[in-house]
């Protein structure tokens, strides 16, 4: 009696397994059964054998790897395992559902496949028996199943936490467990769990930066939902995490299965929907970084594969968001020169001796990616309305060079000049600045909170932050110069006692722009000199021509030196200052 006892015991629980799946796919779309609620058999009452016979598989898994063609290019994957195909039998897209369950359909709701990609396919009639296969979507940018775990993930995964398949593969039922469909209250789809913070996705993956920071999209809690572009239930971004960017399911023409392409996953939320600043606005204004131009390659994106600074001359200029933000890592920290701020953490540049950096620690590393050695900068000739440099140098990293350019911006570090006396406090001459305190947002020229700080757009040519005429006889004023003014006090450049006492002279008076004679970054020590090229002087030609043969400038110590230049006519050989000299 004992041992009928025991018996018993040990197979009630076998008992109660398939007792509570049955349960929970009667309620579920997977009843497909003549008591199911949507797509369902006319005749048969069986809910299990769809996809479970004792001695043979309910489904066609006959498909091998070449049969599963739409599979053969899944980024990293390999076959599908036997659970995985059956899922696929009905979800791959390559077949009627009516054949592949080998059974006549009805039902007042009945729509066709729901399939695992966009709905590229054309519209397919109602389901029967008699449908007709249909051609296969691509499927390469799902996410993949068959790949097999690392050892790594084997170890984190043990236990409850998430399924593998055999041989430690990833499939399909790994997220999905099919006989339960609201395991996650607010989403469904047959996940094994709630996948509200990204709790499933987070089993496998850990993107740079994420559980560090933290990052601001795994921490906002700014509203989220369906009405405002999500596309899960969640109502946060914490809450969506990573399904704010990325779907699962229905990539077939983007990478990394984002939710659409390029900038336009940014853009979901940072065109003033979700995020406080319009960035959309922004990069639709006259001078952008071009992140809309559709020039980005997705695998630019990969540590493998990150092709900056570009090695072809014939490469197209083109930008896309992740190249200066890296989504998972970004969070808000502000930062003082020169160190990069909370938006750029997470992200890789080149220093300024050119070697590559990851991650960055200064904001001009992250300039220098594309704004240093790439082989395909803009060069001579320049369109007519821009500068003409008599010493052309479109890599910044060796025009901001502290080792070898003759002067600069003090952007690496300071600069070469002590004299600096029209500096607005609290700027002295050992103050450093950004790339984005000239570069930016004309918003935030207006008033420093009055747009996002970057260089994501602007009314002023190139992507200025505020006005600088460039043109030759302007008549000054506090707009004209306006970014100069920025950070020089204008009365003291203007002023006779200036360390060069003809400023109004030659500003006022005579309308030659400040760039006639300064270059705004610097001057690299491959053509210049730091007694030639001393204060950043590097003359633009469309305005000033040699004189006597030369065009030139010589310091002569503090506060003189002496110019070979021919100006609005008038011929100055060696002409020096302070005036009286």
């Amino acid at each position: 009696m004992k041992q009928h006892v025991l018996v018993l015991g040990l197979l009630l629980p076998l008992l109660a397994a398939p007792a509570a799946a049955q349960e929970g796919i009667e309620r579920s779309k997977h009843n497909l059964s003549y008591t199911g609620r949507g797509v369902r058999s006319a005749e048969e009452v069986e809910i299990c054998k769809f996809c479970h016979r004792t001695h043979q598989p309910a489904l066609d898994l006959s498909k091998t790897a070449a049969a599963l063609s739409g599979y053969q290019a899944i980024e990293l994957a390999s076959v599908p395992g036997r659970g995985s195909r059956s899922c696929l039998a009905c979800h791959d897209g390559t077949m009627a559902f009516a054949r592949a369950i080998e059974q006549p359909l009805v039902g007042t709701t009945i729509r066709p496949l729901e399939l695992l990609t966009p709905p590229v396919l054309p519209p397919v009639p109602p389901l029967s028996p008699s449908l007709p296969t249909v051609s296969p979507p691509d499927l390469r940018r799902s996410h993949p199943v068959g790949i097999s775990a690392t050892r790594s993930l084997e170890s984190r995964l043990s236990g409850e936490r998430l399924k593998l398949g055999a041989g430690n593969r990833v499939e399909c039922t790994s997220c999905h467990d099919p006989h339960v469909e609201s395991r996650d209250d607010t989403e469904g789809k047959f996940l094994i769990r709630s996948n509200r913070s990204s709790a499933l996705c987070l089993e496998c993956h850990e993107p740079q930066g994420w559980r560090t920071n933290p990052g601001s999209h795994q921490a906002s809690h700014k509203p989220f939902d369906r009405e405002l572009g999500a596309l899960t239930g969640y109502g946060t971004v914490a809450d969506n995490a990573c399904m704010s960017c990325h779907r699962a399911h229905g990539n077939a023409s983007q990478a990394a299965l984002l939710r659409a392409e390029g900038a336009q996953v940014c853009l979901t939320c940072h065109a003033g929907r979700v995020g406080e600043l319009d960035i959309g606005a922004e990069v639709m204004k006259p001078y952008a970084h071009p992140v809309l131009g559709g020039g980005h390659l997705p695998t630019e994106a990969n540590a493998a594969d990150r092709t900056l600074p570009e090695r072809s001359l014939a490469a197209p200029r083109h930008v896309t968001c992740v190249d200066c933000h890296e989504p998972h890592g970004a969070y808000a920290r502000p930062a003082s020169a020169p160190f990069a701020s909370g938006a750029l953490a997470a992200t890789w540049g080149i220093d300024s001796s050119g070697i590559r950096v990851d991650p960055i620690r200064f904001e001009y590393e992250l300039c220098f990616k594309c704004h240093g050695d790439s082989m395909n900068q803009p060069a001579r000739p320049r369109p007519p309305e821009r500068l003409r440099r008599a010493i052309p140098e479109p890599n910044l990293r060796r025009a901001f060079d502290p080792e070898s350019a003759a002067s600069f911006h003090p952007v690496v570090a300071p600069g070469r000049g002590r004299d600096v006396p029209s500096l607005i406090p609290p700027l002295t001459p050992s103050s450093l600045v950004y790339c984005t305190d000239c570069h930016g947002s004309d918003r935030r020229g207006q008033t420093p909170a009055g747009g996002p700080r970057g260089p994501h757009g602007s009314i002023y040519r190139s992507l200025l932050e505020r006005n600088l005429s460039t043109s030759d006889h302007a008549v000054e004023s506090p707009t004209t110069y306006a970014l100069c003014y920025k950070c020089h006090d204008r009365e003291a450049i203007l002023s006779p006692t200036s360390p060069f006492d003809t400023h109004g002279l030659h500003v006022v008076r005579e309308r030659t722009p400040c760039t006639a004679c300064h270059a705004s970054h610097g001057v690299s020590g491959r053509q210049g000199d730091p007694l030639g090229n001393a204060h950043l002087i590097d003359f633009d030609v469309s305005i000033v021509a040699p004189a006597g043969g030369r065009l030139s400038y010589r310091s002569l110590g503090p506060r003189s030196g002496s110019c070979s230049v021919s100006c609005h006519g008038t011929i100055h050989v060696e002409t020096a200052y302070p005036r009286g000299t």
